[in-house]
């Protein structure tokens, strides 16, 4: 869980991407139904990669079929649909191109956010500011 979201939205970009690279695994393997089912094949590795290094059981694999299985038969609307399809191009067509603009978020943002926490402090903070940089 973030400790604390600032009240501004794109410093809250943050806490929203060290959230995605935690769930990056669960989404990966949550999302694996809405690949296209010609190309489906090819990012199967990513799944199994993910079973192997989390040492996922054999009854918790089938467990999550089940879990597949059930989520495919449910109707989604248009939106929804297009939702997921977004998703999926995220995490398995542009995979690398994500994780990278996701760490370079995580690496640089907490800088700027620790800067505007220090900023909305009741006292005057500019000298925290100078011993920062």
């Amino acid at each position: 869980m973030p400790q604390r979201y600032v009240g501004h939205r794109w410093l809250s970009v943050y806490d929203v991407t060290v959230d995605t690279l935690r769930l990056f695994d669960g989404y990966t393997v949550f999302y694996v139904p809405w690949i296209d089912e010609k190309i489906r094949h090819k990012y199967l590795i990513s799944v199994v990669e993910v079973y192997h290094r989390l040492g996922v059981s054999e009854s918790s694999r089938a467990r999550i079929l089940e879990i597949r299985k059930c989520l495919l038969k449910k109707n989604l609307t248009k939106d929804g649909l297009e939702r997921k399809k977004r998703i999926v191009g995220k995490v398995f067509y542009e995979r690398s191109y994500a994780k990278m603009i996701m760490g370079l978020y995580s690496s640089v943002l907490p800088l700027l956010k620790q800067f505007v926490l220090t900023f909305e402090m009741k006292e005057p903070m500019i000298h925290e500011l100078h011993e920062q940089l």
